[in-house]
């Protein structure tokens, strides 16, 4: 999202239907940006030239009127670009990616047709030969692939001119998590497994079925491409799941498994606990100062108090001073409340953020 101060007008065409609120793909100078939908209008004045919609992102519209009104007072009130705003409102991935593409240029096929013609075999089976019949039959091969898969010759092709490279959008992959589960008794043929493979079936042993191949990753510290190797062999089951999982994986059913940690209150904590639920009652703004030293117990009021607010049908949202505070406040919150937490913070990855941000939206967290 460009971080523009004032809204752009754009057309929409007759195969794109779109909604205030609503995340769209919009042309803004030679690429394509996110853009939010801040109103709808019939008609353009006459001899204004706009231009269209590419696409839109969403079958429903991601910021609430509520939010677009909240996010143009911060903009007014912070003199801030209301694009950077909305994007800051937004933590999502990108829909779409910048990737440079490397085509054959004249240069390049007419020195492939010399080494294709060539009498001598080392020169046709050489390494030229290999990374400009490559590129001609892969059309799509981006230059950090290219750079990897032949570091020498590309270079030199680099420097002769024997490519062109250009710069391009591409749709964004969503990426698929799956679970992992053993496919049943280890078979002899695992003996010859590699180092990573073995790290993988160790760390499987020792973890069990995992909703979320990535959590089995990180134990064995391998990749996706050795896990992908390991389930050919089928002595592992990989299955995707239908969507994004919780941020406290949870193993075994698969359901949330909800922990009874609760303390024994003192008389002091139930009343301050039965005062604050009247303030929750009332459904309206009031600031309250829960006083207390380190270890008092101010956490397990906070606990109830928002168990409460889910009994009756709303969410919570619980701010933590500082990311280092959080891994402790995470595991609380799990045992409590298993898989109806989500975690949103600057540490978390692209992906983790977009993730939790649509469990949110779409009300599978609360």
């Amino acid at each position: 999202m460009a971080p523009i101060r004032d809204p752009l007008i754009y057309s929409v065409p007759d195969s794109v239907q779109v909604h205030v609120g609503q995340r769209v793909l919009v042309p803004l100078a030679s690429r394509n940006v996110l853009g939010i939908v801040l109103r709808v209008g019939s008609h353009l004045a006459p001899g204004i030239k706009v231009r269209n919609v590419a696409r839109a992102l969403d079958d429903e519209s991601v910021l609430p009127k509520d939010l677009l009104q909240l996010g143009q007072w911060v903009a007014d009130y912070y003199l801030a670009p209301i694009g950077e705003v909305y994007r800051a409102m937004l933590p999502l991935r990108s829909e779409t990616r910048r990737a440079r593409v490397v085509h054959l240029s004249e240069q390049g096929m007419r020195k492939l047709k010399e080494l294709g013609d060539s009498l001598l075999e080392e020169v046709r089976a050489g390494q030229d030969s290999e990374l400009l019949t490559y590129i001609a039959t892969h059309g799509n091969a981006t230059l950090e692939l290219l750079r990897k898969r032949f570091p020498e010759a590309f270079l030199r092709g680099l420097e002769k001119k024997w490519v062109a490279i250009e710069e391009v959008e591409r749709q964004r992959d969503r990426r698929k998590i799956y679970t992992v589960r053993m496919a049943g008794p280890l078979p002899e043929k695992s003996l010859r497994l590699s180092p990573v493979g073995r790290r993988i079936i160790a760390a499987l042993d020792r973890l069990g079925s995992v909703a979320d191949h990535r959590e089995l990753l990180e134990a064995a510290e391998a990749d996706l491409a050795s896990l992908r190797r390991l389930s050919r062999t089928g002595i592992v089951e990989l299955q995707e799941t239908g969507g994004a999982t919780p941020d406290f994986p949870i193993r075994g059913t698969g359901q949330a498994q909800l922990v009874s940690s609760e303390l024994v209150m003192t008389q002091a904590q139930v009343r301050i606990l039965d005062e604050l639920t009247e303030c929750l009652a009332r459904r309206r703004f009031q600031a309250v100062l829960l006083h207390g030293i380190t270890g008092s117990g101010k956490t397990e009021i906070y606990l109830r108090l928002l168990a409460r607010c889910l009994e009756q049908g709303r969410s919570a949202l619980l701010l933590v001073p500082e990311i280092a505070l959080t891994p402790a406040v995470q595991v609380q919150f799990a045992m409590r409340f298993g898989n109806s937490v989500a975690v949103l913070h600057s540490s978390l990855t692209e992906t983790q953020r977009h993730d939790a941000w649509w469990r949110a939206r779409r009300g599978e967290v609360r």
